[in-house]
């Protein structure tokens, strides 16, 4: 159960197809989110819509609680898994009340870090709520488990994480660098092979950092003509108005993309990556650009600081310190030869630890382990 087809299409697809060959399997979400995201799907798997939203609201959360309860009272299922919050509570509430044998929830990072007052309160309950009523929670990286136990959202015996981080891990027979096609891609968006290509992919969000990064890059370009920087996700809060005014007379040298369906075009033509957040669970993106050989500039937050060995396969910055930033940036803009190496350990590291197969097969030992 998610509450978006995005989060099955990019964290779960596998996990779902490799499973649909030993069990029945139902996706349940909000179909009215884009549902072209599902195209891949084993064509047995059932689908189920049910109105969750991805914010607050109660009258809609309410509605969608319901909606869950009478079918998981028909329904009889012996295993329910659910990632996000907002699904998450829905999942464990309406599975905990219809006897739902087995209830595994997977937190990818909390909402609540960068709140404060009563929403922080509400919200860290909200997730107590679903470590209490799920059978086991799983955790998509080691640091956020150790933030999560100190915190006394869950507890170290009825929680892990699969293999050394991250949900689904990375196929490296998609994700690798072409160079054909990175000439081809270049050579289609009118970017000189001279050009560094500083790539974020995520969501438009204030809490990616995106600001952040925005007011570094135009520092920089103000000295070095041959940077770009490319910003590609959905605009969630509608902030690219906001982000073209920062920019100003450097406007030119960013390219948005507010709809990504083939991300791996934009990693091929791509040098560096950043992901400067405030907010993340692991940032399963940054192990996308390590299959390519690219190094990443991240926040060192938790979630982020498994995601990027620093020095090693990246650069770990201050969150929100524009200054370190930029100077990351300038660092690996200028060198090659760093950037070659922390690329290369980085393609290393995900082929060692972040495969796709081996993480899926976890996955299903794991789900094996409660029903065989």
């Amino acid at each position: 159960m998610v509450s978006d087809p995005m989060i099955a299409k990019f964290f779960l697809l596998p996990h779902i197809n490799k499973l649909s060959k030993r069990y029945l399997v139902t996706l349940i979400c909000n179909m009215e989110y884009q549902s072209d995201y599902l195209e891949s799907l084993h064509e047995d798997i059932s689908l189920i819509h049910i109105g969750i939203c991805r914010e607050i609201e109660p009258i809609k959360d309410i509605q969608a609680l319901i909606r869950l309860l009478y079918h998981l009272k028909i329904a009889h299922y012996d295993f329910l898994y659910s990632i996000t919050p907002k699904a998450g509570l829905l999942a464990m509430i309406s599975s905990k009340v219809s006897n739902v044998p087995y209830r595994v929830h997977t937190f990818t990072g909390q909402v609540w870090v960068n709140s404060s007052g009563v929403k922080k309160y509400i919200l860290m309950n909200m997730d107590r709520i679903i470590a209490i009523l799920a059978s086991y929670i799983l955790i998509d990286s080691p640091s956020q488990r150790d933030f999560l136990i100190n915190k006394n959202i869950v507890g170290s015996e009825k929680s892990n994480v699969l293999g050394v981080g991250s949900i689904t891990g990375i196929d490296v027979n998609r994700f690798k660098q072409n160079l054909n096609e990175r000439k081809f891609n270049r050579k289609k968006l009118k970017i000189d092979d001279s050009m560094i290509i500083v790539l974020f992919l995520g969501r438009l969000k204030r809490e990616k950092g995106v600001f952040e990064l925005i007011r570094a890059f135009k520092n920089l370009s103000k000295r070095m003509k041959n940077l770009k920087l490319i910003i590609a996700g959905p605009d969630e809060e509608n902030i690219q108005p906001a982000l073209e005014l920062e920019l100003m007379s450097r406007k030119s040298d960013v390219y948005f993309y507010p709809y990504v369906k083939k991300p791996e075009e934009l990693f091929n033509i791509a040098d560096i990556f950043c992901l400067p957040s405030f907010r993340e669970g692991f940032g399963n993106v940054i192990i996308e650009a390590a299959a390519y050989g690219i190094p990443s500039i991240a926040s060192r937050i938790y979630g982020l600081t498994d995601a990027i060995v620093d020095q090693e396969t990246g650069i770990l910055v201050k969150a929100g310190s524009i200054d370190e930033l930029e100077k990351a940036i300038f660092y690996l803009a200028n060198n090659v030869q760093e950037r070659n190496r922390l690329g290369s350990n980085a393609r290393i590291r995900v082929n060692q630890e972040f495969k796709e197969s081996e993480l899926t097969e976890k996955f299903s030992d794991f789900v094996d382990g409660y029903l065989d």
